[in-house]
């Protein structure tokens, strides 16, 4: 359609374009990495404006990972410019979307920008972000109850996982004896863990025989499938506990046990003399008992075995440890005890600085004032 405005000597025609304007986002690649950094994307018009237009620019549904709009230091991707403006008679506005990369292994993500120029002129654009970092795989462990195991009963191996598995994995173990014989115990080949649980189970039987002492044998993880890797522990020594005693069939065993003794959390600090900590003694148990502390103990701190005392200055600050006071009879029973130990970092030394006012007098000037200064504790 037009309009003709006529005089008698010329005329002025206006023509309208009766066809819709519209805006497109356009990108070289749909898929980008997400160490990429940053993305170029051209918004181009069907039609040039006749004036400067701003089109605004947004995040649409569908997006995915996180936006500079939901965190200020932790997002994803973002686009950096909130409008584009095409110059009067211009078709074409290049703008970046950035893409910051992390450590977060978390899958693609979607980053959906839209452009709206007004008058239903208004389009969007799909990009695909590419994770670059590897996926972590869940660590499984073992762990088996009771453990010692009475001779005659059935003792329970459990896998555990770090991190459950969207589906269910079967984990190979295998089973050395070490005093123990094929007989003595059943078997167990593999524990399966059901989709989305944090570990499964598996029983290993244990058999009666005439033998009077105690036996053992080792369950460890088989060669494990691509959804998991060895965790710790990776094996677990059972022992079989042997009620043929010497006092016949049937004798009780005799478990030593520290009564209601406990020891307090121990709060030192270093480079100075600790009072003498006398550990518990046991009662109890089959012949004689032994004893072991762990982990190892702070620098410049000693037990003595023989006394159970604990000595020292400890050299070494450190925040609380767990340490575990085990005693251990003659067949193997073992009944143990924690406490933690604290070591404080010394507090600095004094210091003592000495000032002169005048710092450099003159022969004759008069008195100097002399000032001592005593820093720290």
């Amino acid at each position: 359609p037009y309009d003709v405005a006529a005089t008698n000597r010329e005329a002025a025609v206006t023509i309208s374009d009766p066809r819709p304007n519209s805006v497109t986002l356009g990108v070289a690649g749909a898929t980008v990495a997400e160490g990429a950094g940053t993305v170029a994307v051209t918004a181009t018009l069907a039609r040039a404006f006749a004036e400067a237009t701003k089109c605004f620019l947004g995040y649409g549904g569908g997006s995915t990972g996180t936006t500079d709009t939901d965190s200020a230091t932790g997002w994803d991707w973002r686009v950096p410019v909130a409008f584009v403006e095409f110059a009067a008679g211009a078709t074409a506005k290049a703008f970046t979307v950035d893409v910051r990369d992390d450590a977060e292994p978390e899958g693609p993500e979607t980053a959906v920008v839209e452009i709206d120029c007004g008058g239903g002129v208004a389009d969007s654009l799909t990009l695909t972000i590419a994770d670059d970092d590897p996926a972590v795989v869940p660590t499984v462990s073992l762990s088996a109850s009771p453990n010692p195991v009475t001779e005659g009963s059935s003792v329970t191996l459990k896998a555990t996982l770090s991190s459950a598995l969207s589906s269910s994995v079967t984990i190979p173990v295998a089973i050395t004896d070490n005093s123990a014989e094929p007989g003595d115990h059943g078997t167990l080949t593999s524990i399966v863990i059901a989709s989305g649980a944090a570990g499964g189970t598996g029983t290993i039987t244990t058999n009666q025989d005439p033998d009077t002492e105690d036996e053992t044998f080792t369950v460890a993880l088989g060669a494990l499938p691509s959804e998991v890797t060895a965790g710790r522990p990776s094996s677990v020594q059972i022992r079989i506990r042997d009620d043929d005693r010497s006092g016949g069939v049937g004798a009780p065993d005799l478990v030593p046990g520290f009564g209601t003794a406990t020891v307090a959390a121990q709060s030192y600090t270093q480079n100075t003399a600790v009072a003498a900590l006398v550990l518990p003694r046991a009662t109890g148990g089959d012949g004689t008992l032994s004893y072991r502390l762990t982990p190892g103990l702070p620098s410049g701190l000693t037990l003595d075995a023989a006394t159970r005392r604990l000595t020292g200055t400890p050299d070494t600050a450190q925040g609380p440890v767990r340490y575990t006071w085990t005693v251990r009879d003659a067949d193997g029973d073992e009944v143990a005890l924690t406490f933690t130990i604290a070591v404080a970092a010394a507090a600095a030394p004094s210091s003592l600085t000495l000032s002169a006012e005048p710092a450099a007098p003159a022969e004759g000037g008069g008195p100097v004032t002399v000032t001592a200064r005593l820093d720290g504790p």
